[in-house]
């Protein structure tokens, strides 16, 4: 309430004195405007005048919030979040909320365990070969089993298929850090188009063309994510490779880390501490520094 006290002094009033149809207009504009920080404020008032009418709107808030945190990096703002809801609610924050925030604390092994329970209670379909109902859920499971490298129990015991499906990527991947490109692809051909695992098949058998020479089928497979998944991400410096720095970067992207990946890529380690920063001091028109 700190920021309305700030404010009445300077003539604007305390939610608690509005009428409720106007903190219903100042929520929901808030609401549009994805200012989750200020729309709480109000549905907080709400919330004290009709606890079950308001409280749904009011939780689904604190989760926007907490995403909007965890997409900038504040983990710690995020928890505190989380816990609002649990003190709201008496239970747990979303799971695939849960589980973004432990895989930007590099826990993959956990927020695979929340992912397998979630996949389980019925939000996602059960079967891998077929089409799950949320999507982000079974891509965010897939990428968090394959990078944990763990095994996860509940996950042998509740879902072999999913097992099944895990042990043929890790199994690829080996393959293809060995360099065996066919068995690694070979490997794969038992995860269908609409497993939850679609992704990794469709981003091993990318890696497998771009270290077989064939850049063409390289870029075919691996232009094919969506911009807010980390196989996107993955992709990335490959592209570039493939199409000589053609692709543009995104407004926001940090060019940095990218480049870095490059260097690592094509075996020039010796530059990616070099190559980054000469690339920042060109854009900055500093070339003769750059050089």
């Amino acid at each position: 309430m700190s920021k309305f006290k700030k404010q009445k002094t300077r003539g604007h009033e305390s939610p608690k004195l509005l009428p409720s149809e106007f903190l219903e207009q100042k929520a929901a504009a808030d609401l549009d405007q994805q200012n989750y920080r200020r729309a709480k404020e109000w549905l907080k008032e709400l919330c004290k005048r009709n606890k079950e009418l308001y409280l749904p709107r009011l939780v689904a808030c604190y989760q926007s919030l907490a995403q909007q945190m965890l997409e900038k990096g504040q983990l710690q703002e995020a928890k505190t979040v989380f816990e609002q809801i649990r003190l709201l609610t008496g239970r747990s924050v979303d799971g695939l909320i849960e589980a973004q925030s432990l895989t930007i604390a590099d826990d993959y092994r956990a927020a695979a365990a929340v992912l397998v329970r979630r996949y389980g209670d019925g939000r996602t379909n059960r079967t891998a070969g077929d089409i799950a109902p949320a999507a982000a859920d079974g891509r965010a499971l897939a990428d968090a089993l394959v990078i944990a490298c763990e095994d996860i129990p509940e996950l042998q015991g509740n879902h072999p298929d999913l097992q099944r499906e895990l042990l043929a990527v890790r199994t690829a991947l080996d393959h293809l850090c060995a360099e065996r490109f066919t068995d690694a692809q070979n490997e794969v051909k038992v995860i269908g188009r609409h497993s939850i695992f679609a992704d990794w098949r469709l981003f091993i058998k990318g890696l497998c063309a771009f270290y077989a020479g064939d850049d063409a089928k390289a870029l075919e497979a691996l232009q094919r994510f969506g911009q807010d998944s980390l196989l996107f991400r993955a992709a990335r410096p490959f592209i570039h490779i493939i199409t000589d720095g053609a692709t543009p970067f995104a407004k926001d992207e940090a060019k940095e880390p990218l480049l870095v990946d490059i260097c690592r890529i094509l075996h020039r380690t010796e530059l990616d501490h070099v190559l980054p920063r000469a690339e920042y001091l060109w854009r900055m028109g500093r070339h003769a520094d750059s050089f």
